[in-house]
C-alpha cells in the first residue's frame, strides 16, 4: 500500500497575529498495527503588529491519530510528512495544512477456520489392508513363488479432493489468495513447488479469493 493523505489543524492564538516570522513542524508519531499515533509540534516566532520589531514565541502540541484501514504488517509501515503550509485566519488562527505519505506491505494470512468448508479442514488419508492368510494360503504362496494378493484401496469419502490423483502427498493446505499475493509467495510459505501446485490448480486462472490447494509431504 502507498497512500497520500492531507489534513488541516487550526491553532488558536491568545493575541493578535500580524505575521509569522519563523515556523517549524516536528513529531513523535509511533506506528502500531492499526494506527499512527502521537503528537505534532508546531513552533516558531510571530509579530503582533506589522510595524513591531518584537518577536513573540509560540509553541503548540497537537495530538494526532491516523487510522490504518488496510491489513498491513506493522513492521513494514512507514510514514513521511511530504508538505507543510499555513495561513493566518482572522489574525488569530494559524491554519496548518499537512500532507503525509503512508506505505506498507499487506500481511499474508491463512484462511480462517470459520470461512473454510468442513470438508477442507480434514483430508482423509487413504489406507491399504492385506488379507489375513491361513495355512492353505501360505502353502499356495510357496507353491506359486510366494505370490501375495492385496485388497484394493478402501474407497474415500466424497470431498473436494475426491477427483485428485494420488501423487504421494498425504497433507494438503488450502490457502485463500489475498491482494498482493503471488504463487511464488505461497510456494515459499509452504515449501512446495510450482510443479506440485500445477497438479491440483489451474495456475493460469488464480485471482484474489481463489482457493489454492497446496500439497505437502510434511
Amino acid at each position: 500500500m502507498n497512500k497520500d493523505i492531507s489534513f488541516d489543524k487550526d491553532l488558536n492564538f491568545n493575541t493578535r497575529v500580524a505575521s509569522i516570522e519563523t515556523i517549524s513542524l516536528e513529531d513523535d508519531l509511533e506506528v502500531n498495527s492499526d494506527a499512527i499515533e502521537g503528537n505534532l509540534y508546531v513552533s516558531g516566532k510571530y509579530k503582533i503588529l506589522d510595524a513591531s520589531t518584537i518577536l513573540e514565541d509560540f509553541s503548540f502540541s497537537v495530538p494526532c491519530s491516523i487510522n490504518i484501514i488496510d491489513d498491513l504488517d506493522s513492521d513494514t509501515i512507514k510514514y513521511n510528512i511530504t508538505n507543510f503550509t499555513y495561513e493566518i485566519i482572522d489574525n488569530s488562527i494559524l491554519r496548518c495544512h499537512i500532507s503525509m505519505n503512508i506505505s506498507g506491505e499487506k500481511m499474508i494470512r491463512e484462511c480462517d477456520d470459520d470461512i473454510v468448508p468442513d470438508e477442507l479442514k480434514e483430508i482423509p488419508v487413504k489406507e491399504r489392508t492385506i488379507e489375513k492368510e491361513d495355512d492353505d494360503t501360505k502353502n499356495e504362496k510357496e507353491e506359486n513363488n510366494d505370490k501375495v494378493k492385496e485388497d484394493d484401496k478402501d474407497s474415500v469419502s466424497e470431498s473436494l479432493f475426491s477427483n485428485l490423483e494420488d501423487n504421494g502427498f498425504t497433507t494438503y493446505h488450502v490457502y485463500i489468495m489475498r491482494e498482493g499475493d503471488t504463487i511464488e509467495k505461497v510456494i515459499s510459505k509452504y515449501k512446495s513447488s510450482k510443479e506440485a501446485l500445477s497438479l491440483y490448480n489451474d495456475l493460469s486462472n488464480i485471482t484474489i479469493n481463489s482457493k489454492v490447494i497446496v500439497p505437502s509431504n510434511e
